[in-house]
């Protein structure tokens, strides 16, 4: 007879427990979710990584960031000497070659670039990955009242396009028939 009534009194409460539940999830309809979350889909091609190399001159940094294809730099030069450096990243996932067609640059024109190890317009292989520098200086001679500057590069990744074609004496086209497969055979050539 115990045997029955624990198994009659179990079972009440895990009934209980149950319609508690239902209860309190139909009272409590709002749902709270905070917190950050950065995520960076797969592209084709896209800047993977901007890091600082070595420490700045002369110059406090604020942020450095970047995005699909921009780096950011914001910083307050102390001396007109001032620099930092930082490597870039470029990752190509994709089965063609890219290149960068072009930086744009915005924001102050106190702050200007150079690229060391890639030269615009060089290609960027199938598949692969280059890293390049750019180191940031300020350029004028005196320093203004609000020194604090921030610069912005976008680069512009296209696949270059030409027309290669292959000629024979008889004037007959070679294997490749369409623009990428003659540019993509040049560029494994040219390696």
């Amino acid at each position: 007879m115990f045997e029955k009534l624990n198994r009659v009194l179990a079972l009440i409460i895990v009934l209980v427990i149950i319609f508690m539940s239902i209860g309190y999830s139909a009272l409590n309809k709002n749902l709270n979710i905070s917190g950050e979350l950065t995520y960076r889909p797969d592209e084709q091609i896209r800047v993977t990584s901007f890091v600082p190399k070595g420490s700045a001159s002369n110059m406090t940094i604020q942020y450095y960031e970047f995005s699909k294809k921009e780096v950011r730099l914001g910083c307050t030069p102390s001396s007109t000497t001032a620099s930092a450096s930082y490597d870039v990243t470029v990752q190509n996932k994709s089965s063609y070659t890219y290149v960068i067609s072009e930086i744009t640059k915005t924001g102050d024109n106190n702050l200007t670039y150079e690229l060391s190890n890639y030269k615009v317009g060089q290609g960027i292989g199938k598949n692969s990955s280059i890293t390049f520098t750019i180191t940031f200086k300020y350029s004028v001679s005196s320093l203004p009242q609000n020194r604090a500057q921030a610069i912005s590069l976008n680069f512009t990744f296209v696949r270059p396009y030409a027309e290669i074609v292959k000629y024979s004496n008889t004037q007959s086209q070679s294997k490749c028939t369409n623009v990428q497969c003659a540019i993509d055979d040049l560029y494994d050539k040219l390696r």
